[in-house]
């Protein structure tokens, strides 16, 4: 199964088609039989264990809030999607960003508008993502993904006051 990694957790497996992870797993898309997907996922969200997908460990983040869905596909199939509030979140403190890096950083303003209370023009997103801390993220399964990092309000505040002539033509 070219497109699939054998997921493991106790002595149970199922298939993995795609995760997303950093120090923590944020996404992981689960195939296997009703029972093994069942097993996997509780080791994951309950017990807080980790998992293994061919061998990298699958961490759970216990500050993030763990969502899932499942979908019995045909009577021996089931697909189980887990993800973090960190990929869903449009407001996330430190969001999980998926596309080019290009792309991320475009819909990364979108985020940082969301989550200060200072205003902010879409024309200053070049100049403020000089001051983001982009992290590639491990994947399989899906493009690309990335973990922002913001600056703190002050530190925000600091840049545009700072940069306010340059800003203003940008704007």
């Amino acid at each position: 199964m070219k497109n699939y990694k054998n997921v493991k957790f106790g002595g149970t497996n199922c298939f993995c088609d795609a995760f997303i992870m950093d120090e923590h797993t944020h996404f992981i898309s689960l195939y296997g039989s009703q029972e093994s997907v069942k097993a996997i996922t509780a080791g994951f969200l309950i017990e807080k264990n980790v998992i293994t997908c061919d061998e990298i460990p699958l961490k759970r983040d216990d500050g993030a809030s763990y969502f899932r869905r499942q979908v019995q596909l045909s009577r021996a199939l089931s697909h189980t999607i887990i993800f973090s509030s960190e990929i869903i979140s449009s407001a996330a403190k430190y969001p999980i960003i998926m596309g080019s890096y290009d792309e991320a950083v475009q819909k990364s303003f979108t985020v940082l508008d969301r989550i200060t209370d200072i205003p902010l023009l879409p024309g200053w997103i070049n100049d403020l993502s000089t001051l983001f801390t982009v992290k590639e993220c491990q994947v399989f399964g899906i493009e690309k993904a990335f973990r922002f990092v913001f600056p703190e309000d002050d530190e925000l505040v600091a840049f545009l006051k700072e940069n306010r002539h340059r800003l203003a033509l940008a704007a």
